[in-house]
């Protein structure tokens, strides 16, 4: 990680550049700390959502309210790009 020491004798482009570059991996940590955090309070959210309905059953005998699985990530692969992706 590059860590930038504030200087008043810094100056030009060079001092610019420099601070965008720390700011850049600054806000990709805090973005990726923010979508950890939001996920878990999502997954969360789902968990005591299907624990509080968990009870209800239609005329079978079968949960209303269930999850939907989890497909494990797959890559997916076009003429210019490939990444990895959960959609079925």
């Amino acid at each position: 990680m590059k860590t930038i020491l504030s200087s008043s004798t810094e100056s030009g482009p060079e001092a610019c550049e420099a601070s965008f570059v720390c700011r850049s991996a600054l806000d990709e940590i805090v973005r990726k700390g923010a979508q950890r955090m939001l996920a878990q309070a999502i997954e969360a959210e789902v968990e005591q959502y299907l624990q509080d309905y968990s009870h209800q059953r239609d005329e079978q005998g079968r949960r209303k309210v269930v999850r939907n699985g989890r497909m494990p990530v797959r890559q997916l692969q076009t003429s210019g790009w490939t990444r990895g992706d959960r959609s079925a």
